[in-house]
């Protein structure tokens, strides 16, 4: 219960940077900002992160926008759009990242889980 509670409340501190977070994730906002957001420093920020949602805000964002990715590849969007859409210019890149977040390659899961 006590990490529990310590928990909760390292994530109420870091909560303006989680909203923004969840709202922004296709933006490319540097950790600095994030944290000023927080009013907090970098390396607090990140471990706050780190032991309340077990990952750096940057990873955060990542899996945010890899969530993104899948909902609009299920809906029929094509690899590049939806590449650009969650905020990654780069489709190799992107590539990379959603087989490492996802297991699979953007082409593969957008041929398995078609919803249209």
């Amino acid at each position: 219960k006590k990490d529990n509670e310590l928990k909760t409340l390292g994530l109420s501190r870091v909560e303006k940077t989680v909203s923004y977070l969840d709202e922004f994730y296709y933006l490319d906002t540097p950790v600095s900002e994030l944290a000023e957001m927080s009013a907090t420093c970098v390396s607090n920020l990140e471990k706050v992160f780190k032991s309340c949602l077990g990952m750096t805000p940057l990873a955060y964002r990542n899996k945010l926008r890899m969530e993104r990715a899948k909902m609009l590849l299920s809906g029929g969007v094509p690899i590049v759009q939806a590449c650009r859409a969650v905020g990654i210019p780069d489709v190799y890149y992107f590539s990379k990242l959603f087989k490492r977040y996802c297991g699979i390659s953007p082409g593969e899961y957008a041929k398995t889980n078609k919803t249209v």
